[in-house]
């Protein structure tokens, strides 16, 4: 192997989006017997970009008080993210890699169950006689190119969430929300090597895939076969998953002469949160890991933070604070 550079090419990009969105709350009961309070809601962002085209973001709400005390509310919404600049734009460069080849005979078996048929079909298609026997005895570093990916999409994400809001009559100026969050993105945009990028080609169910367009293999002649080059950059390639619970508490309690006290606590419980590089890669526990060291976003199992503020007049008298996870 080696390292080798290449002046990049200028990067520079642009895109320009077009949105219609609307929003409608329909309040259903007020007052009755069970129904203190019954309403839902939707909105909707239709986008029309230059770059990936029509996209689509939704969501639905709403919320319950059978009492005036405590009130149930939930949500189910889409949402996209559509690439950035440097994602879609960044500058070509010349980059090399050695790949071993997933369809030779040495590594053929490995991948999934769609990998033999297919190395069969593409390497037939390009003069090899005989699939079954292909080796790539080669070990030279293979020049490809690197940078942006003007065909990405959009990433997508699917939530739910489901909480409960408590505001006791009996006790003014305290309320306690807790609410269950639910959070799965897909076809989040992530770079990978050549390596996958030649594996995923062939793991597929079918050749006509993003991957297989980004590797280019000798067609005829005593080399028919073997990858010529590549190109890497972002792909449409990992997914997230999360849950937990946020807990927000706040209390204010105001009095004539010692002024105002207002206590504010808020956390939350992480239940899981794992990320999935490339498709068919086992996923990667997130949660209850990293550190400040090595500069890995620290994800603990409990968070917690306490404010407390006393507050006479116009005049801040004091203000602690607490953070723990």
């Amino acid at each position: 192997g080696g390292a080798f550079e290449e002046a990049a090419d200028a990067a520079k990009g642009k895109f320009n989006v077009k949105e219609f969105f609307g929003e409608l709350r329909l309040p259903l009961l007020k007052d009755a017997p069970l129904a203190y309070r019954l309403e839902v809601g939707g909105a909707v962002r239709f986008s029309d970009y230059s770059t990936i085209g029509k996209t689509t973001a939704w969501k639905l709400d709403g919320t319950w008080a059978p009492i005036r005390d405590i009130s149930f509310r939930g949500t189910y919404s889409t949402a996209v993210r559509a690439p950035n600049i440097g994602e879609l734009f960044g500058a070509q460069s010349q980059t090399f890699e050695f790949i071993s080849d997933p369809c030779d005979q040495n590594y053929v078996q490995n991948g999934t169950q769609y990998r033999a048929a297919n190395c069969q079909a593409l390497l037939s298609s390009l003069g090899v006689v005989d699939p079954t026997s292909f080796e790539d005895t080669r070990s030279v570093n293979i020049l490809g190119t690197q940078g942006g990916n003007s065909a990405l999409s959009e990433e997508k994400a699917k939530t739910w969430t489901a909480g409960v809001v408590l505001q006791p009559s009996f006790l003014r100026g305290f309320t306690l929300t807790a609410d269950w969050y639910n959070i799965r993105i897909s076809k989040a945009v992530n770079q990978v090597t050549a390596e996958k990028v030649a594996e995923l080609c062939v793991d597929q169910s079918t050749l006509d895939n993003q991957y297989c367009a980004a590797i280019t293999r000798n067609n005829g002649g005593p080399q028919a076969g073997f990858i010529d080059s590549f190109v890497v950059g972002p792909l449409n390639v990992a997914s997230f998953k999360t849950a937990g619970l946020d807990i927000n508490l706040n209390y204010v309690l105001r009095t004539e002469r010692a002024g105002t006290f207002t206590l504010n606590i808020v956390g939350n419980y992480l239940n899981k949160q794992s990320y999935v590089p490339i498709p068919g890669a086992d996923p990667v526990n997130d949660a209850y890991t990293g550190g400040i060291a090595d500069g890995d976003t620290i994800s603990p199992k409990y968070q917690a933070k306490v404010d407390l503020t006393w507050k006479k007049g116009a005049r801040l008298m004091s203000r602690t604070g607490w953070r723990a996870s």
